[in-house]
C-alpha cells in the first residue's frame, strides 16, 4: 500500500480549507492509500471530537522515517513567500507535490520556477491550471473539491423551499476579494424594499484592513431597507453549528456570490449540492460546477488586488458591472427552481481513485532513498511574522 504524508491546515472544524483537506484526506484513504494527516498549523486546543471521528486512524504519527509520496497544502503566496516553503520542499526526498489554489489571475514567474523544480502541483480547478500552464508550468493536475455520498445536502435537492417573496444568500469572510459589498448593492438596485430577502453569513476572521460591514453599507448608502423593510436583510457572525449552515441551504432559492476571485468557492459548491440555484460572477473555480439554470455576470475586465493579500506586485483579480449582477439576481427570482446540477464527478470515490492512481503513479516512477527531512512544522510560525 503506498503511504502519503499529507500535511495541511485540517484541524479546524468549520474553516473550509480544513474541510477540504479533511475531505480529500477520507477519499484518498478509502480509495486505498495509507493516508498520515500532519497539520503545519499549531495546535494549542483540544481537538474537536467531531474532527477526531472523521479523520481516525489517518492523525496518527508516522511510525516509520520512509513515505511513499508527501503532499504539502497551502493556498499560493506572494514568491517571497513561496519561497521559504518550496525551498524547504525541494530539500525533501521525492516525489514532492504542492497541494494549492489561488484567486488572483496571474502568478509571478519565480514562483512558477520553484514549481517546476517539484515532482507535481495539484490544483482544484481549471481556472487554476489554466493560469498556471499560461505561465509556464509543467506539471501541474486537477483534482476537484470532492463530497460523498451521505452528505446531508443531496437530500435537500427535491425538497420544497419556502413560499413567499425570493431568498438569497451568501457565506464567507467579509472581505475585498469576495466583494460582499457589491452583493449588498446590486441586491439593493434590484429590488425594492420587501420584495426579496437577503441572508449574509459572515465569517468569524476579521479583515485585515478597513473594510465597511453589510450595517454600515445599509445605514450610509441604502437606509431605506432598514426603515422599510428591517425583516428582509440578516447578518449572522460567527462560528455556528453545521446545521445552521444545512438550514441555510434549505430555507433560501438562491446562493449569489460577487467574489472577484475565487479558487472553488465552497458554499457555491455546497449550495449545488443542495440543488439550489447559483448567481455569480465569473470568479474562476466555479466554472467547473455550475449547471443548468445558474447564471454568470461576466468579467469586464481587471482591478488591482488589495495588497493585504500579499499576492506580488501587480496581482489582480475580475471586475465586472455591478448593474449586471442586479440584471441576474432579478432574473434568478422569476425564473422557476433550477434542475439539480450533474455533480457525479466530484464523487469522493471517483476523485479519490484518481488521486490514488496519480500518488502511486508517482511512488512508482521515483527511486527509493533513505534518510527524510522532518515535516514543515515551522512553516506557521513563519507566516506569522511581518513580512
Amino acid at each position: 500500500m503506498t503511504t502519503l504524508l499529507y500535511e495541511t491546515h485540517w484541524t479546524d472544524p468549520a474553516d473550509g480549507w480544513c474541510r477540504a483537506s479533511r475531505a480529500y484526506a477520507r477519499a484518498m484513504r478509502d480509495a486505498g492509500l495509507d493516508v498520515h494527516l500532519h497539520s503545519w498549523a499549531a495546535q494549542r486546543e483540544a481537538l474537536d471530537p467531531t474532527v477526531l471521528a472523521e479523520v481516525g486512524d489517518m492523525a496518527r504519527p508516522m511510525t516509520k522515517r520512509r513515505w511513499d509520496a508527501y503532499v504539502f497544502s497551502t493556498t499560493l503566496s506572494s514568491a517571497e513567500r513561496m519561497k521559504m516553503l518550496c525551498g524547504q520542499l525541494h530539500q525533501y526526498l521525492p516525489p514532492r507535490v504542492l497541494y494549492t489554489t489561488f484567486e488572483r489571475e496571474q502568478v509571478e514567474p519565480a514562483i512558477v520556477e520553484l514549481m517546476n523544480r517539484l515532482d507535481g502541483v495539484w490544483v482544484p480547478c481549471n481556472f487554476n491550471a489554466e493560469v498556471l500552464r499560461a505561465a509556464g508550468a509543467e506539471r501541474v493536475s486537477v483534482f476537484p473539491h470532492v463530497f460523498f455520498p451521505d452528505d446531508p445536502l443531496l437530500a435537500l435537492r427535491r425538497a420544497p423551499r419556502p413560499a413567499g417573496p425570493p431568498r438569497f444568500y451568501w457565506i464567507g469572510r467579509w472581505e475585498p476579494r469576495k466583494a460582499p459589498h457589491n452583493l449588498v448593492e446590486a441586491f439593493c438596485r434590484a429590488f425594492r424594499p420587501g420584495e426579496a430577502l437577503l441572508t449574509l453569513k459572515l465569517g468569524q476572521l476579521p479583515w485585515r484592513g478597513h473594510y465597511p460591514g453589510p450595517e454600515e453599507i445599509f445605514a450610509d448608502k441604502h437606509p431605506e431597507w432598514l426603515e422599510k423593510a428591517p425583516f428582509a436583510v440578516r447578518v449572522i457572525r460567527g462560528r455556528v453549528p453545521w446545521a445552521t449552515v444545512q438550514q441555510l441551504h434549505a430555507e433560501h432559492h438562491v446562493y449569489v456570490s460577487a467574489s472577484r476571485g475565487e479558487g472553488w468557492d465552497l458554499p457555491s459548491f455546497e449550495a449545488k449540492l443542495a440543488g439550489n440555484r447559483v448567481v455569480t460572477t465569473d470568479s474562476g473555480g466555479p466554472r467547473d460546477f455550475l449547471g443548468e439554470g445558474d447564471i454568470v455576470v461576466p468579467r469586464t475586465g481587471s482591478v488591482h488586488a488589495d495588497p493585504h493579500y500579499h499576492w506580488g506586485y501587480g496581482a489582480t483579480y475580475a471586475d465586472y458591472d455591478v448593474d449586471a449582477l442586479a440584471d441576474a439576481m432579478r432574473q434568478a427570482a422569476a425564473m422557476p427552481r433550477p434542475v439539480p446540477a450533474d455533480v457525479l464527478r466530484f464523487r469522493a470515490d471517483t476523485v479519490g481513485h484518481a488521486l490514488r492512481d496519480y500518488f502511486e503513479g508517482l511512488s512508482a516512477a521515483t527511486p527509493r532513498e533513505e534518510e527524510l527531512p522532518e515535516p514543515a512544522t515551522a512553516f506557521h510560525e513563519w507566516l506569522k511574522e511581518d513580512r
